[in-house]
This record gives C-alpha cells, structure tokens and sequence, in this order.
C-alpha cells in the first residue's frame, strides 16, 4: 500500500450525525410548553392576590383632614426629635447647626435676630414661612415636607433654639390677625390654602376651547401654505412629496432659510438633509435654490 492509502484507513469512519429535525422540534415543543406552563401559573398566582385586594379605586382617596390647631398645640419629645432631624438634613446648611452660623448675611441668626418674615415667629406664622418661602433669601418647602414635618421644624427652631438662646424674640402664640389665618379642617383635603387637586376635576379656563380652535386653524393654514410653496417650486414628484409630509418645523426652518436666498443656503442644506438624507450636498444645494426662486415667493 502507499501512503495515501494507510492515511486513510487510519481515518476511520466519520462520525455519525446525532441531530435530527424532529429532535429539535421536541426540544422547541417543550420549550414553548415550558413558558406557557410558566405565564400560567403567574397569571392564575396574579389573580388570586387580586381578589383579595378587591377593586381597585379609580380615583385616589381624599387626603385625611388636617388638624392646624392639634399640631400646632403637639410639642412633644417625638415631634422635637424628629424636627431636629429634619432641621439637620435641610437647615443647619444655611443657618448652621445650632441656629447660630449662618452663611451668608441675609440668612437669619435664629439665636439672636428678629423674625423677617410679614407673619412673624409665632407657630402658626413660622410655619407658614417654611411653607411659602421668604423671598429670594429662603426656599419653599411645601412641595419636599409635609405638613406634619413642617410643624415639627417649626417647633424644634422655636423651643429649642429660639426660646433658650433669642427669648426676647419668642411668641408663645400667633397675634390675632395671623391666628385668623389658620385653616380649620375639612373633610376633603388638608385645610385652606393646602386642598388636594384633583387634575380631572380641574375646569379649563373660561374661552379655552376657541383660543386652541383658533390655534389649531391657524396651525393648519400655514402647513397649507408652505406644502403649496413646495408643490410650487418644480422639484420632482418624489423631492416634492417627502418635503411636503415633513414636519412643519422643518419647513419653517426650510423656508425661512430659502428667504435669505444664497446667504441662507448653509442653512437650508441643513434642514433638507434631515428630511432627504440620501441626497448629495450639491443635489441639495439645488433643492434650496429652486426652492428659494419659487414662483409665488417663499411664505412669511
């Protein structure tokens, strides 16, 4: 024998094909029974914590009254500990730890300053300040503390600081013209001044409707008028068609360029790329030209 031919026999058979296309299909079977068995068992798990949840309401519960005069008269060790708290994550930064380093001149010294604020340093009107702000010198935080937070800063800054280190500025209660402004509470939302809105109970304003009408119109005649500009223009049917169903902010943006005719042609290659991207920057250059020397003008 040559030596091709022991090579050969020292090969051997080829190995023998083990995959078959039923096999695959068996595999794809299971697999697919295995993901509905699966979604199944999930929905039916889904289903039953949903009976036990009962309906679920389509509008949000009514946010539970709140009681001005209750925390107003609540300075108890919990509502000072949690004030101080919050007084450390969102005042000492300004008016320091103790109340008595601020930061910049117009920031108060709660241990030594009068109260700036037009309702001054009694509970109610120093509460009133964390809620609205004070200007440009201190931010409102009714959006990022709730009610209950608020009050429970107020109190911490005047029993802790105020009355031990500023006595002479200490209001132990409100006088009457700010103590008239404390809101009663209400079964529907949080008490004057703080309701609850509801988005789909809120009524447009009076003659809404005819000003968006009116807009909508006017929105309208100018698409017409500038996809009349391009019909205009003698670009081809396929040019003149993708110009005409573009966005009207690129034909805005397209016609005010064609206005400045050759100074404006950077610009209006610009634009049409976005709409015609496959075209050439000389094809393009052309398309502003013909578009700017149209017939009836370029629209205002």
């Amino acid at each position: 024998m040559d030596q091709h031919h022991d090579d050969h026999a020292h090969q051997g058979p080829p190995p023998k094909e083990v995959s078959h296309p039923v096999l695959w299909t068996v595999g794809l079977l299971v697999s697919a029974a295995v993901i509905v068995g699966f979604f199944v068992y999930w929905w039916g798990i889904g289903a039953v914590h949903g009976r036990d949840l009962g309906p679920i309401p389509l509008k949000p519960k009514a946010a539970p009254p709140v009681d001005h005069a209750a925390l107003i008269a609540d300075r108890g060790d919990a509502v000072l500990a949690k004030g101080e708290l919050i007084y450390a994550n969102k005042c000492a930064s300004c008016h320091g730890a103790d109340g008595t380093q601020p930061t910049a001149g117009h920031i108060r010294n709660l241990a030594k300053d009068a109260f700036k604020a037009p309702d001054g340093g009694g509970p109610y009107g120093f509460f009133l300040t964390l809620t609205n702000g004070l200007g440009a010198q201190m931010p409102a935080y009714k959006a990022s503390l709730s009610v209950e937070d608020r009050y429970a800063v107020t109190h911490f800054v005047r029993e802790k600081i105020v009355k031990t280190k500023n006595a002479d500025h200490y209001l132990a209660d409100d006088p009457a013209p700010v103590k008239a402004k404390i809101p009663r509470p209400t079964a529907g939302g949080t008490g004057a001044g703080e309701a609850e809105v509801v988005p789909w109970e809120v009524k447009p304003p009076k003659g809404i409707e005819a000003l968006m009408a009116h807009d909508a119109a006017a929105a309208e005649r100018r698409i017409a008028a500038l996809q009349g500009w391009v019909a205009a223009s003698g670009l081809g049917s396929v040019d003149s068609a993708a110009l005409a169903a573009a966005r009207p902010g690129h034909l805005d943006a397209l016609a005010a360029a064609a206005r400045q005719g050759a100074d404006g042609e950077v610009a209006g290659v610009a634009v049409l790329a976005r709409i015609l991207p496959l075209r050439s920057q000389s094809e393009l250059a052309d398309i502003h030209r013909r578009l700017a020397a149209a017939p009836a003008g370029v629209p205002q």
